[in-house]
């Protein structure tokens, strides 16, 4: 009797742990684990880049050490590093393909590096070069960036999203000549990268002139509504950041052309801003620029973008403000 009752203790305890595993279950934290039931999916992540305002600054490298969906890490994907101001107008570098559990997710997150897995390569994990071929680290420390976007992942086709890290928002100049630039803080890098689908649209613009008004010309975008010129063109305190809620940004090239890329489908305004070089070879605004249609009545600060289509427009410089 003594010995069943032992028998039936174990098998008690038995049961009761096998119930416990079956509800709470073991968590793994590969999200792309074989033994997850869960149906799969194949997501591609690239990143690509809105420009800087800045002639000094020749690449802006950054490692990321991981990738991380609603917290859970990416364990197929390894360590890369990728100068992103290869990487614009479109141009996008695949950090790879993974498969994933197919739900929807909402949040990306991101670990960028300060230490080179490489130095004979690359002095610092995350730096500027400029155009001295000086390197300046961004960070010191190894930092996560949070990027809050609802995607699906979808078990019935491929899904492609894109992080466009805006530059111009994601670093800040300082005084220091032996590191002269730093990434902004981590709040305000958490709102300078952009997720959006590989398939989102492009504006793509050609603005002529018959009379040369700046050396510079930079097209920002803005979401309807959103655009106040007095506030926008004030520096930021901790950046000396102009244009700070523009959607992103486009500089005229020397055929006069601009691509605004991966907008989602809403209503936008275009605003054109003319530059000119001071004496140390530094982008000063001069003013805003006025700019007619030549082909169209387009309302400039009324753009309707649909989903996954491109806009082309042709536009002339009349004038500035």
């Amino acid at each position: 009797m003594k010995y069943s009752k032992v028998f039936f203790h174990g098998l008690l305890l038995t049961l009761c742990f096998l119930a416990c595993s079956k509800d709470e279950g073991f968590v793994n934290t590969d999200i792309n684990s074989s033994n997850n039931s869960n149906e799969k999916a194949e997501l591609s992540i690239h990143v690509t880049d809105a420009p800087i305002d800045n002639s000094e600054v020749e690449a802006c490298f950054v490692t990321i050490a991981g990738i991380y969906l609603d917290g859970v890490k990416v364990e197929a994907f390894s360590e890369t590093t990728v100068d992103l101001l290869a990487y614009q107008n479109s141009d996008t570098y695949k950090l790879g393909d993974f498969e994933v559990d197919s739900r929807n997710y909402s949040s990306i997150e991101l670990e960028l590096m300060a230490e080179s897995p490489d130095e004979a390569t690359h002095p610092h994990g995350s730096y500027i070069l400029d155009s001295e071929g000086k390197a300046h680290a961004l960070i010191n420390n190894s930092v996560f960036v949070s990027l809050s976007s609802e995607f699906e992942a979808d078990a019935s086709t491929k899904t492609e999203i894109v992080l466009d890290f805006d530059l111009r928002k994601c670093v800040k100049e300082q005084d220091d000549e032996n590191d002269k630039y730093d990434f902004v803080s981590n709040s305000k890098l958490n709102g300078a990268i952009r997720v959006s689908a590989l398939s989102d649209t492009h504006i793509l613009g050609e603005c002529s002139s018959l009379l040369k008004y700046s050396d510079e010309v930079i097209v920002y975008i803005y979401n309807k509504g959103e655009f106040n010129a007095e506030n926008e063109i004030q520096t930021e305190s901790e950046t000396k950041l102009q244009f700070r809620n523009a959607v992103s940004s486009s500089k005229l090239n020397g055929q006069k052309k601009f691509q605004l890329s991966f907008l989602k489908e809403g209503d936008y305004e275009l605003h054109f801003y003319g530059y000119d070089f001071d004496q140390e070879g530094q982008l000063q605004l001069k003013g805003k620029l006025e700019v007619e249609s030549l082909t169209t009545l387009l309302n400039l600060v009324d753009i309707n973008v649909t989903a996954q289509s491109n806009i082309e427009l042709s536009l002339m410089i009349v004038g500035m403000q």
